[in-house]
């Protein structure tokens, strides 16, 4: 349970942080020119550790819904043909299309939209604290659905996730459905809420294999894979954000 001195204190340090990293996007013209400050305490995800720290996702409402429920997993479930189609446009499609039952304010708002609801996917992402005794770590992973769609280079009429999760879940599947654009072999994940939770431990508790734009490090998976994450370290505003995620064989 959290208290309310730990939740002031972290809503106070991510109101800097989201200000400064709006104000860096705002300067590298990525179209940005609002992004969530504060938190309701609903807002916060605790996760267990062995550790002795208390890990926390701090999320925007629509994060909620697409990882840590089931917007995503109800998309995938009754459009899994526009998943694995290698276009990222396929399953921004999608998701609206699932928010109309799940979610009708979204719906209503974006119908028809399909630019501007992916503008406001945008700026869907979740912040990763760790809090020992009342001591923030001063390393904060900010988790997005992704940083930008792009023109695919293997097809000019195909877009292409880059960095955050759902670059990440082209390797991921539930019950056999891509999670995202890719199409090749992908490993189960059963939920997409699991990613967080493996996000935790290659962040905060694995090795780190440093590299010149933030680090890499590995985390075991299942009996057959681990998982390589690499992190990108923002200098301007101190905040590390997923690049990708790969599955590696094990040996």
């Amino acid at each position: 349970m959290i208290t309310i001195e730990t939740y002031n204190k972290i809503n106070n340090f991510l109101e800097l942080q989201s200000i400064s990293l709006m104000q860096h996007e705002l300067m590298q013209h990525e179209n940005k020119n609002s992004t969530r400050t504060r938190f309701p305490i609903s807002n916060f995800t605790l996760f267990p550790s062995s550790n002795g720290l208390e890990y926390y996702s701090i999320s925007t409402n629509h994060f909620l819904a697409i990882i840590h429920d089931d917007l995503l997993t109800n998309a995938i479930k009754e459009n899994s043909h526009k998943f694995g189609t290698k276009n990222a446009k396929d399953v921004i499609s999608e998701l609206l299309t699932s928010c109309e039952n799940y979610l009708p304010v979204i719906y209503e708002i974006y119908k028809g939209r399909q630019e501007g609801y992916l503008n406001f996917l945008k700026d869907t992402h979740s912040y990763i604290i760790a809090n020992d005794k009342g001591e923030l770590n001063v390393e904060v992973l900010r988790i997005d659905l992704f940083r930008k769609v792009e023109v695919s280079k293997d097809k000019s009429t195909n877009f292409d996730f880059t960095g955050g999760l759902f670059h990440a879940f082209k390797h991921f599947s539930i019950n056999g459905i891509n999670l995202s654009t890719g199409n090749e072999k992908k490993v189960e994940l059963y939920h997409p809420i699991r990613i967080i939770d493996f996000a935790i431990k290659a962040f905060f508790q694995s090795k780190r294999i440093k590299h010149d734009k933030g680090f890499n490090s590995e985390v075991n998976f299942d009996t057959n894979y681990n998982l390589l994450f690499t992190f990108y370290y923002e200098k301007e505003t101190k905040t590390y954000f997923i690049t990708t995620i790969r599955k590696a064989k094990q040996c």
